[in-house]
């Protein structure tokens, strides 16, 4: 996606979502928001100072953040866990009332324990952190990460994805074209492989893909210390944080489970809740969700819509609180649950 198309997506979007708020501000349309909404969240830090920030839709401001807060308090929404979101998709839930609103992070940034959960905790928000047992035991790397650091760090380096080329990364631009080309290779390719190309190249530029996991990710008494903040919950996240569809079923299966134990292991109890990583729809299949079912969790994704009351508890729909649509009136349009009717029609 080049940038110009980058742009007119989001204004697109934005305008979609100036529309969708009209309408519920005018009080129309209220059976779109269903039952609520699973929000997700990644990183949630003081905004950096590069110009260049291929991940900046993974990210929110504390302040941002507690003013989305706010806007959903006053549009009346009930902060529940997962658990208790859960409860109400297997009784009968009232469209009627006051929408539902559980709060989730993925991949368990050390900003999730430093940032967001003061600002969870200060407001009685339960919350639920989704692990990858490579991200906390330091196995594995944040392609995303690393890719965006090696990226920024050089103006002119070794293309990991074709052999005895260059890269010339002179503007803002460039370094985007390569960004979208290499995670679209990783995404679409052999994820394992492609990863280890870029890790390789990480490491020949002098940058450690397990040493920048180190700094992002937190370690197990990191989580335990999460977990002492009230209303916080772990949730699994597989153990490499591959995306399950491609994996064979045995692979796919030890993923799940594996993941499952690890969380329980620092808990102290079983997990309730998975994330598939990634989450879109080339991520994960009916066969992941039932693998989810019987592991006796629900499962949460990033297709982006609200809960309803015949929602399929292995496959919820998120609503991302990203980089681009988190002005107040955006978050307010996203939980009216129009946005996403209106995309059907």
């Amino acid at each position: 996606m080049t940038g110009a198309v980058r742009l007119i997506r989001q204004a697109v979007i934005q305008g979609g979502l100036a529309l969708s708020w009209g309408v519920a501000a005018l009080g129309l349309m209220k059976g779109a928001r269903g039952l609520g909404a699973v929000l997700t969240l990644h990183r949630v830090q003081p905004r950096p100072a590069s110009r260049f920030a291929p991940n900046a839709h993974l990210e929110v401001t504390p302040a941002r953040l507690e003013a989305s807060l706010l806007q959903l308090k006053r549009d009346g929404a009930r902060f529940v866990s997962l658990d208790t979101l859960r409860e109400h998709l297997l009784g009968d839930g009232d469209p009627s009332e006051s929408p539902l609103i559980a709060i989730t992070l993925d991949d368990g940034y050390r900003d999730n324990l430093d940032h967001a959960a003061p600002i969870f905790a200060r407001h009685n928000i339960p919350f639920t952190v989704f692990v990858v047992e490579g991200f906390v035991q330091r196995r594995h790397g944040l392609w995303w990460e690393t890719l965006a650091e090696l990226l920024q760090q050089a103006d002119r380096i070794n293309d990991p994805l074709v052999n005895d080329a260059k890269l010339e990364l002179k503007t803002i631009a460039s370094r985007q074209a390569a960004f979208d080309r290499w995670a679209w290779t990783i995404r679409n390719t052999d994820e394992k492989a492609a990863i280890a190309r870029l890790d390789a190249a990480a490491m020949a530029a002098g940058l450690d893909p397990l040493a920048l996991t180190e700094r992002l990710i937190l370690d197990e008494p990191g989580l335990r210390q999460l977990l002492d903040v009230p209303g916080a919950a772990l949730g699994a996240h597989t153990v490499s944080h591959r995306a399950l569809k491609a994996l064979d079923a045995a692979e796919a299966e030890q993923e799940i489970f594996a993941s499952k134990a690890f969380v329980a292991g620092i808990a102290g109890h079983a997990p309730t809740s998975f994330a598939f990583p990634y989450g879109d729809d080339e991520a994960w299949s009916p066969r992941d969700c039932a693998l989810v079912r019987r592991a006796g969790m629900i499962g949460v994704t990033t297709r982006p819509a609200v809960v309803t009351a015949n929602a399929d508890e292995a496959a919820l729909p998120r609503i991302s609180l990203n980089g681009h649509y988190q002005a107040p009136w955006q978050v307010s349009a996203l939980i009216s649950g129009i946005p996403f009717t209106l995309r059907r029609r």
